[in-house]
């Protein structure tokens, strides 16, 4: 099983000075800016609708000549647990200037 790292972005007011964190297990990163290939879908967040919709982005991207990390991929899910209809996708990193697919 791969792990999974969990990534919350806080808010504007917070960003320049963070809180410090009151668990060991929580650390305050840095992400430089960079740009993203992004695919969107509807439903839950799992590793069966991550895999085949990674798969589905980077078999595109491959398809166009886009030169993207390819040994890993953010995914994110913007709903509130507790909402039934659900927002995800699936991002890899740009190397290069991307390209549009």
């Amino acid at each position: 099983m791969s792990p999974y790292i969990v990534h919350l972005l806080l808010p504007a007011e917070y960003q320049e000075n963070p809180p410090k964190p009151t668990d060991d297990n929580v650390h305050i990163l840095r992400s430089p800016d960079m740009n993203l290939y992004v695919r969107g879908y509807d439903g839950w967040l799992i590793a069966k609708s991550d895999r085949e919709t990674a798969q589905s982005l980077a078999s595109d991207l491959d398809s166009v000549g886009a030169n993207y990390k390819k040994n890993f991929h953010f995914a994110n899910t913007y709903s509130s647990p507790t909402h039934t209809h659900r927002h995800s996708e699936v991002m890899f990193v740009a190397l290069d200037e991307p390209v549009c697919i």
